[in-house]
């Protein structure tokens, strides 16, 4: 069996993209990975009398996005996802932020830098910072984990 190549003859990599979230413009230049989440389409079961089969239907179920981020030394990506989530939820305040969300693009280039696709991200919110690890026998640079979640994504071709 022959292995057929892409229709322009360069494989997708996935270290060429550039990731932008109205609310995060410092976290958004730190970016090291996201992911591009999982879409599920539910089905739904026909009965018949022979057998049961399934046909398209149900909802959609959007994975979340995860952003993995450089941390710089001042601590200025922290703070600005940290301030979003208790802009959003603080403890110690009866004031709730009517202004929570906001759209996010993330731009996939080609192996030109070139942007071939852009996904969109709707009413996108941080939903969990991950810890952070401070260790004295560790010299490397610090990053941290943020889970977003968004009502919904659509993809458009650029190119």
């Amino acid at each position: 069996m022959t292995q057929k190549c892409p229709p322009t003859g360069n494989q997708a990599k996935g270290n060429t993209f550039l990731f932008t979230c109205e609310k995060l413009p410092i976290t958004s230049k730190y970016i090291m990975s996201v992911n591009l989440p999982q879409v599920l389409m539910g089905d739904a079961e026909v009965p018949n009398r022979f057998a049961n089969f399934s046909v398209p239907g149900g909802k959609l179920t959007f994975n979340d996005v995860t952003l993995d981020v450089f941390l710089d030394e001042n601590y200025d990506t922290y703070m600005e996802v940290y301030d979003w989530v208790m802009e959003m939820a603080d403890p110690h305040s009866e004031v709730r932020s009517e202004n929570s969300y906001s759209d996010a693009h993330l731009t996939i280039l080609n192996s030109k830098d070139i942007p071939v696709l852009n996904v969109m991200f709707w009413d996108m919110f941080p939903t969990e910072i991950d810890d952070l690890q401070f260790s004295t026998s560790d010299a490397t640079g610090l990053m941290m984990s943020v889970t977003m979640n968004y009502s919904s994504y659509t993809i458009e071709r650029t190119a």
